[in-house]
């Protein structure tokens, strides 16, 4: 975070130190003079999880130190749903629908001969990536949500020609609104007030999930506070408040 809000002043560097060296500049002694020096980054708070991961697709196009569904994977079987490697298995072996979580990776929106709008639309999760076609009737249903970068449910039909899974998307779904009926709550281990501001900015009110805080204090006693039982909470709301530094730890009600 603090190397993308500081670019400016590295490539003023960067250009700096090429001219000197292109300069030849030299001491009074014939060595090059040293230029090096800090470059002077500023003060901004970490990354969440998820806002790291979407940097890392909107620089490289795929994700690198994770992906957003892992939050979420506690969450699959209780809704019923596959990745994509499972389910392709499955298809070859005869089974022709499936739930599949997934984030957005692109969309592609095409006019076919007739008239009609279709799209080929990209989803990754974290056993790959993949496409599907989705036809004019879906589409015009769905196109709000397809949005690079959400978390959804894609309901899906398969085909297999030659051993080669093609994917029909007739449904979606977002994935935080299906989860948000799983959870059951969280308790938040800290040892200090120095994560409550930043905890109570995830938090969000209007939903049904009770929040407990954990204090460990230094004579090794704990005390419990239970901050209130009307909370959305959903995997992404959890592994942003485990993120936040001085938070301990985060477990499920």
């Amino acid at each position: 975070a603090q190397v993308l809000k500081g670019v400016e002043s590295i490539t003023s560097m960067a250009v700096r130190t090429s001219k000197d060296a292109a300069s030849g500049q030299e001491s009074l002694f014939g060595d090059v003079i040293d230029n090096e020096e800090d470059v002077p980054l500023p003060v901004v708070e970490p990354w969440l999880p998820l806002e790291k991961l979407n940097a890392e697709f909107e620089a490289v196009g795929f994700y690198l130190s994770g992906h957003p569904l892992d939050d979420y994977q506690a969450s699959f079987e209780k809704l019923g749903l596959e990745t994509w490697v499972s389910f392709q298995e499955k298809a070859r072996k005869g089974a022709r629908a499936a739930k599949l979580a997934a984030t957005v990776a692109y969309k592609q929106e095409r006019k076919s001969k007739s008239g009609n709008r279709f799209a080929f639309i990209g989803f990754s999760d974290p056993s790959g990536q993949y496409e599907t076609v989705c036809f004019s009737d879906t589409l015009s249903l769905i196109r709000d949500d397809l949005i690079v970068g959400n978390a959804v449910i894609a309901r899906v039909e398969a085909d297999v020609n030659d051993d080669e899974v093609k994917l029909r998307l007739i449904g979606l779904e977002m994935l935080d609104q299906a989860t948000r009926n799983v959870s059951q709550g969280l308790t938040i281990f800290i040892r200090d007030e120095t994560p409550l501001s930043s905890i109570a900015k995830r938090l969000t009110n209007g939903g049904k999930s009770p929040v407990k805080l954990i204090v460990q204090t230094e004579n090794h006693t704990e005390v419990e506070i239970l901050l209130g039982k009307s909370f959305t909470i959903t995997p992404q709301i959890k592994g942003a408040i485990k993120a936040i530094p001085g938070v301990l730890d985060v477990q499920d009600l």
